[in-house]
C-alpha cells in the first residue's frame, strides 16, 4: 500500500466460470474486512460467506462477479476507514486508504484479470466503519465506483463533515447505486442518520429509485446479519445481466429450437409455448446490445444493425433461463 507506507493481505474470489470462459469480463466489488468475507477461521466474528453466496447465484442464472478483499489494519482499522478525525477515536487515513484501492490496487487487478472496468461494473461493499468507507469511496470517485454497499454504517464518526461533504456535490445524471441497511436496536441514531444521507444524496440528484434503505428489528451489528443481506445487497447493485430472477438454467430444453439466418440477419425462435417473453442480446464481455419481447407467434426478430462476432441471447421462461450463442458474420 505506497500510498500509506504499509502491506495488506488481499483476497480475490473468481467467478464459477472464470476459468473456462476466455472472453468474458466480469465487473469488480472490492470489500474491506477481508479476513471477515471468506473464511470463519480467519474472521473475527463469523464471516459473510461471499463466496458461498455468488456461487449459488451464479449456478442460478447470474452472471458472474470477482471479489477483491482487503484485509484491515487491525489497530489501523479506524484511521483507515475514515477521511475525517474524530477527536475520540481517531481517523484521517481514509483518503490514502481510498486512493490505494484506486490508484495502485484497481490498476493491478484490472491488468491480470478479466475485468469490467467501468463505474457501472465497479462497486464498494463494507460494514460499520468499513461501510463509511464504502461511502465515501463513491462519493469521492463516482467515475470509478459507481455502487456502495453500505452495511450498519458508523456515519456518527463524522456526521457532520459527511453532510457537508455530501451536500458540495453534484450527481445529477451520474448514475450511482445505493444500498443501505441496519438493525434499529443497533445504535439510538443509525436509522436516522442512514435517512438524513439518502435525503442529502437524493438532494444531490442521485435518483431516489437508486438508493435502497433497508431496517430490520432484528438486525444487529454483526457478521451474521451482513452475510443474510449480502446476496440482496448484490441482487440491487449488479441487476440483470448480472443477475437473473430465473430459479434454474434450462438450456436443454428440448422443445425450444433457435435459429439464425446468416442471409437477412434475423433469428427465429419455435416451442415458447408462452406469450410475452423478455429476451436479451448479450456481447461477451457482459454489455446488453439489444432486449426486448417475444411470443412464439413472432418467428423473426431482425438482426440487421449489430456487429459482426460472437453474441449470447437470454431467453427469460416462467421456468427458467436459455442462453445461446449467435455469430453473426
Amino acid at each position: 500500500m505506497p500510498e500509506l507506507n504499509r502491506s495488506r493481505k488481499i483476497w480475490i474470489y473468481l467467478p464459477n466460470d472464470y476459468n473456462t470462459s476466455n472472453q468474458k469480463r466480469f465487473p469488480v466489488i472490492y470489500m474491506h474486512d477481508g479476513q471477515n468475507l471468506f473464511d470463519a477461521v480467519t474472521s473475527f466474528a463469523g464471516e459473510w460467506q461471499v463466496d458461498e453466496t455468488l456461487t449459488s447465484i451464479q449456478q442460478a442464472g447470474g452472471y458472474g462477479t470477482i471479489v477483491v478483499g482487503v484485509d484491515n489494519g487491525g489497530s489501523s482499522r479506524i484511521n483507515e476507514y475514515s477521511p475525517w478525525v474524530n477527536t475520540q477515536y481517531g481517523g484521517g487515513e481514509g483518503d490514502l486508504y481510498i486512493d490505494f484501492i484506486k490508484n495502485t490496487l484497481k490498476p493491478h487487478i484490472d491488468q491480470n484479470y478479466r475485468t469490467l472496468i467501468e463505474p457501472q461494473n465497479t462497486g464498494l461493499i463494507g460494514s460499520s466503519m468499513g461501510g463509511l468507507i464504502s461511502l465515501y469511496g463513491t462519493l469521492k470517485y463516482p467515475a470509478t465506483f459507481g455502487k456502495a454497499g453500505v452495511f450498519s454504517p458508523s456515519l456518527w464518526f463524522a456526521r457532520t463533515q459527511l453532510t457537508d461533504y455530501i451536500t458540495g456535490k453534484n450527481f445529477t445524471n451520474i448514475p450511482l447505486k445505493f444500498y443501505f441497511i441496519g438493525g434499529t436496536s443497533e445504535s439510538v441514531t443509525l436509522v436516522a442518520d442512514m435517512q438524513m444521507v439518502r435525503t442529502a444524496l437524493i438532494n444531490t440528484g442521485v435518483e431516489s429509485q437508486h438508493i435502497n434503505l433497508l431496517t430490520h428489528t432484528d438486525g444487529a451489528h454483526s457478521e451474521w446479519y451482513w452475510r443474510r443481506k449480502f446476496g440482496a445487497s448484490y441482487q440491487f447493485l449488479f441487476p440483470a445481466p448480472y443477475f437473473s430472477t430465473s430459479t434454474a438454467n434450462i438450456n436443454n430444453k428440448a422443445d425450444f429450437r433457435f435459429f439464425y439466418n446468416k442471409e437477412n440477419r434475423s433469428f427465429s425462435i419455435n416451442g415458447l409455448q408462452t406469450q410475452n417473453v423478455p429476451f436479451k442480446i448479450f456481447t461477451p464481455d457482459g454489455k446488453i446490445i439489444r432486449q426486448g419481447i417475444i411470443n412464439d407467434s413472432e418467428h423473426q426478430i431482425i438482426l440487421r444493425n449489430l456487429k459482426q462476432g460472437v453474441h449470447f441471447v437470454r431467453f427469460q421462461l416462467i421456468d427458467g433461463i436459455i442462453t445461446r450463442k449467435l455469430m453473426i458474420e
